[in-house]
């Protein structure tokens, strides 16, 4: 009846909320943060190393791995 669909919306509203949860602080912020860091790295800012401290095994913790390299080698030179 009604109270079933009513769960099965609110549920299905439950997930979506949370999925979007997920992309935002598992994807969009960690791309947000690297992408703030390497614009501060190519306008010859400093960028303190915390800020890509990311200990993921993904893609974009190899992004954070590759954004660190660059980031230490533009200071050293």
């Amino acid at each position: 009846g009604i109270f079933v669909d009513m769960m099965a919306m609110l549920l299905a509203l439950a997930l979506c909320t949370y999925c979007v949860w997920i992309i935002l602080t598992r994807v969009m912020l960690p791309i947000h943060t690297m992408v703030e860091a390497l614009l501060h790295v190519s306008e010859g800012r400093t960028v303190t190393p915390e800020i890509l401290k990311l200990s993921r095994d993904d893609e974009i913790g190899k992004l954070a791995l590759v954004l660190e390299a660059f980031r230490a080698k533009t200071e050293s030179a």
